[in-house]
């Protein structure tokens, strides 16, 4: 089945097969210190978790090249202490605002800190397995660096878990253009991956099913093999300006019934593949990292000439160098990423 979801999206090029490094690099390492927000999924007694988690530029610190310490964070302290008493599988997706490309990283989360007497002590650690810089394309969908108008209904967030989708679920779905998709397979390969389109891009089909769109990305298909071999997921959906996000978990089943995924059209381009989602619980939760007023403004204060192109660090890191033909290399791929970019959103 693999191999056929694979023949549906085509080959990856080889220079995106090889992009995932096993350990940080002064690329990734400067990305982690420009970070203010991260998204971190994980799967805890059979049910997935994303969360939302900031602080000040590099709050995420690495301690060496496979090893990163987040600190504690008010979202953390949501989950039970019991939760990384022993190493999880668990990914990272790191925004830097104002910044198109983010940060990808999987790997295995436990706590630092040993003594559970004092919990504002404790740190999350994650020994790193796979890193790299992911492209732009689901941000440039999104246009989510721009501010978004916010669905007219009041939410009470308190006791408001259910295992349907109801009027202010679809309301506030209809109005999100960016999710976070969480994946795990059966021996524990993580992901974490963003998912953009203009707002309304997930189809509400009843109460109880949703239809999210496979559009053109790197073709690697990491999440759809996670979920043949295991199709929970956890889905985090968000409108830029809102702190309010909304978490739903359920199973999924990958489709691509021409028929089903024509509505998802856009620029007259249907997906080639669909992720149909049965619901087995949705939740509204108030997230205490979405800072939106300091997201724009750092979002606007960001020098984009102090970041390398996504061509300059691909090369790099998969010739291992930084000669003159490897610059070159860097230009070419540059030109080859925006083709893609403005013929392959959809």
């Amino acid at each position: 089945m693999s191999l056929i979801l694979q023949n549906i999206v085509g080959k990856p090029h080889d220079i995106i097969k090889r992009k995932v490094q096993r350990q940080l690099d002064h690329h990734s390492l400067a990305y982690l210190k420009q970070s203010t927000i991260a998204f971190l999924g994980f799967r805890c007694s059979g049910m997935s978790e994303i969360l939302i988690l900031d602080g000040e530029l590099g709050f995420i610190k690495a301690i060496d090249k496979v090893t990163l310490c987040i600190p504690q964070h008010e979202e953390l302290s949501r989950i039970d202490q019991q939760v990384f008493d022993k190493p999880l599988p668990a990914s990272l997706y790191c925004w830097l605002p104002g910044i198109e490309e983010t940060l990808r990283i999987n790997g295995m989360a436990s706590w630092l800190n040993d003594d559970r007497s004092n919990s504002d002590d404790m740190e999350l650690r994650i020994h790193i397995e796979g890193v790299f810089i992911h492209c732009a394309k689901s941000i440039k969908r999104s246009e989510l660096w721009t501010e978004k108008k916010q669905p007219d209904s009041k939410i009470d967030v308190k006791n408001n878990a259910s295992e349907l989708i109801d009027k202010s679920h679809r309301m506030f779905i209809e109005s999100s253009p960016f999710l976070s998709l969480y994946t795990q397979d059966n021996v524990n390969q993580t992901e974490l991956s963003p998912r953009g389109d203009p707002a309304g891009f997930v189809h509400v089909i009843d109460d109880k099913h949703l239809l999210i769109p496979d559009r053109p990305g790197n073709k690697r298909v990491d999440s759809m093999r996670n979920l043949l071999n295991d199709p929970r997921l956890a889905l985090l959906f968000l409108i830029p300006g809102n702190d309010l996000v909304l978490k739903i978990n359920g199973r999924a089943m990958i489709v691509n019934d021409p028929e089903l995924l024509q509505p998802l059209a856009i620029k007259n381009k249907a997906p080639k593949l669909g992720i149909l989602v049965t619901i087995t619980r949705c939740q509204f939760h108030r997230s205490s990292s979405l800072k939106w007023q300091k997201i724009w403004a750092d979002a606007l204060a960001v020098d984009k000439t102090q970041f390398p192109t996504l061509g300059q660090i691909l090369a790099e890191q998969t010739t291992k160098s930084q000669s003159f033909t490897t610059k070159i290399k860097g230009k070419i791929v540059d030109s080859f990423i925006k083709r893609d970019y403005q013929k392959n959103l959809y």
